[in-house]
């Protein structure tokens, strides 16, 4: 589930009135992106727009709408000159008082369980402000259209088997479950899995990981430290043979490369497919070997990944954008 999701049910279980905050648009440079929020009740507050001046501003309005109930509004905040910020851009930000039950959370969170992709509807007209939750059709991105704001559910995830629930894979999880990943955690220790784990987070506790190799989507990630090294080379073959995953990690050393290698190379790997493990993993320049360092430096490459599959489909719909302008010219 969606985090500001997650907060805002938490808030209703506990009839805890807060005001949701959201970047509808921006213009130029600014803190954060079209849609990140933040959540303000009378005494706490979830996530950020950017922190600085802004977030003072916001918070202090959000507060007085919790004192003084208002319908949802969008309010123009310039950074440079208005807020001092040396960001100098333009941001404009969504205030939902969400009081009471709420019909369109539930849908959403709905929805989310079903992992179905949605479109939140937020009208901005006078005496129209039924907020909808439906399926998604063709929407491609959040924002604001006309006179509503068009939110997408943010549901693409990178989809990561890990394998491995020892120190290492636990500071993983714990460093990445905040992050768009939908993590597949493999081991056969059902002991050595933590408790209270998000729902982003699948345990999967069984004597046969190479099968969770096969059962991996297309496109997937795959990350490889458990206890052995015999299992560790077993699941880098079953994940070599596949070639339609986009990111492999395996933990270890150059040497424990090189062994690996050599050994299913006389297994009947192709050479030409070792290009494709990454060992060691992580980002260059993080040399630590504490398991939370380790976890930043591996979390940092994969959200290197996210971003150059996020850029791709964003190419890919400008792209059929141009060819169906393209075609409607010529008839």
């Amino acid at each position: 589930m969606n985090n500001w999701l997650r907060e805002l049910a938490e808030l209703q279980q506990q009839n805890t009135d807060c005001v949701m905050l959201t970047v509808a648009s921006i213009v130029g440079s600014t803190p954060r992106e079209v849609g990140c929020k933040m959540i303000v009740t009378s005494d706490q507050i979830f996530g950020t727009i950017g922190g600085g001046n802004l977030e003072y501003q916001a918070t202090s309005i959000a507060r007085d709408l919790l004192d003084n109930p208002q319908p949802l509004h969008l309010k123009r905040f310039p950074l440079g000159a208005g807020l001092g910020q040396c960001c100098g851009g333009l941001v404009n930000l969504l205030f939902e008082p969400v009081v009471g039950a709420c019909d369109w959370l539930s849908a959403a969170i709905e929805y989310e369980g079903l992992d179905r992709e949605w479109v939140r509807e937020v009208p901005m007209r006078d005496g129209d402000s039924q907020v909808i939750v439906r399926s998604r059709l063709d929407e491609d991105r959040t924002g604001l259209v006309g006179n509503c704001f068009i939110e997408v559910s943010q549901s693409k995830k990178i989809e990561l088997t890990l394998f491995g629930a020892g120190h290492v894979g636990r500071a993983i999880v714990s460093t990445m479950q905040d992050l768009p990943v939908k993590i597949r955690w493999v081991d056969s220790r059902d002991s050595e899995f933590p408790g209270d784990l998000w729902d982003n987070i699948e345990v999967i506790v069984t004597d046969s990981p190479e099968a969770e190799v096969d059962a991996a989507k297309p496109g997937a990630c795959f990350l490889v430290m458990t206890h052995e090294h015999a299992l560790d080379q077993m699941l880098c073959e079953h994940i070599l043979k596949r070639d339609d995953f986009t990111f492999f990690g395996l933990i270890g050393s150059k040497a424990k490369r090189r062994m690996f290698e050599s050994r299913m190379q006389r297994r009947g790997i192709e050479v030409e497919k070792f290009s494709r493990m990454i060992c060691p993993v992580g980002v260059e320049g993080i040399n630590g070997k504490q398991p939370a360092m380790i976890a930043l430096s591996v979390a940092a490459q994969i959200m290197q990944v996210y971003d150059a599959c996020q850029k791709s489909e964003q190419l890919e719909i400008q792209n059929k954008r141009s060819r169906a302008v393209v075609n409607w010219g010529i008839q």
